[in-house]
């Protein structure tokens, strides 16, 4: 019965991860840098770094999606972005990317490959992946 619950519970938490990862692809992602461009890259996302976008790039879509790390630096990137991109005339979400991140337990967007691949491939047993691993903050 508990197995039966878990795997209910993971079946749920992967539809809800892939409808996140559709809405991710169906507009534009601004990321913080090349480490957070390449992992969403992993996924079929494309992304834009913070700096890009500051100095005027163009992002291709009208919606915009702000992925930025959950610490203090990285609320204040999508603080400053979100402000840029709506006077540019951009819809903005930072909702959809930060409950991805809350989702999978982590803090940057660097280390949501292996627990989001985890959840895709797997389901997620326990509720929450216990992996908390990037190359760069190791």
């Amino acid at each position: 019965m508990v197995l039966l619950e878990q795997s209910e519970k993971s079946s749920k938490k992967r539809k809800v991860l892939e409808h996140l990862l559709f809405e991710l692809k169906s507009g534009a992602v601004v990321v913080e840098g090349k480490h957070d461009v390449s992992t969403l890259e992993k996924f079929g996302i494309t992304s834009f770094t913070y700096d890009l976008v500051y100095k005027g790039a163009e992002l291709g879509s009208r919606d915009v999606y702000i992925m930025t790390d959950t610490d203090r630096r990285g609320e204040e990137k999508k603080e400053r972005i979100s402000d840029i991109l709506s006077e540019r005339g951009y819809t903005v979400d930072y909702t959809t990317g930060k409950r991805l991140l809350n989702m999978l337990n982590v803090a940057c967007v660097e280390e949501l490959y292996i627990p989001l691949t985890k959840a895709l491939e797997n389901g997620d047993k326990n509720g929450k992946n216990i992996l908390r691993h990037s190359k760069v903050h190791g």
